[in-house]
């Protein structure tokens, strides 16, 4: 017998919501060596929503330190709960880190893997959301299509994606950042 459900601690719950928050924060100012420890310690402690979006950050965060099999399995698993779920607005996420997964991993076929999930991404993005993430997605699109000799897509995600991000056309950050 499992009997009733226990009562969700608050100050756990606030525990919880700003880890999740430091977590994610670090992601986004590119400190991905510690985002992926605490991530990663916070995780089994989530559910939900706050799972997913944990997942998305550290897929983040592992793609962005070469970790390949990693990148795979963080964003597939993100991508199962967001479908799972129905977090609509979670799942073009997923999909663009999963993509992003396949083209580092560059077996045969897996630049066109990236293709389609990159494109289903972009196709149910919801229009004006998540826009750091999107302007992401836009950015790691664009190497599959690069290699795949569709360049002038590329350039178009590219000029799109610096848009987004305020940045000059040929300046310093833009040119080194590869946008």
């Amino acid at each position: 017998d499992r009997g009733l459900p226990a009562a969700r601690d608050p100050v756990e719950e606030e525990r919880r919501r700003i880890l999740l928050r430091r977590g994610d924060m670090l992601t986004k100012v590119g400190e991905y060596a510690r985002a992926d420890k605490e991530l990663t310690d916070l995780l089994p402690e989530l559910e939900g929503r706050d799972e997913v979006e944990a997942l998305l950050s550290l897929a983040v965060a592992v793609h962005w330190t070469e970790q390949t099999e990693r990148t795979e399995e963080v964003s597939q698993r993100a991508l199962q709960l967001s479908r799972a779920q129905g977090l609509d607005d979670l799942e073009p996420i997923a999909l663009s880190m999963l993509a992003a997964a396949y083209a580092m991993r560059g077996e045969r076929g897996d630049v066109a893997r990236s293709l389609e999930l990159g494109a289903e991404a972009t196709a149910l993005w919801p229009e004006g959301e998540r826009q750091v993430e999107f302007a992401h997605h836009l950015h790691v699109y664009g190497n599959p299509l690069y290699w795949s000799g569709r360049y002038e897509e590329a350039y178009d995600l590219a000029m799109q994606t610096r848009s987004m991000g305020g940045l000059t056309a040929n300046g310093a950050e833009f040119v080194l950042r590869g946008s």
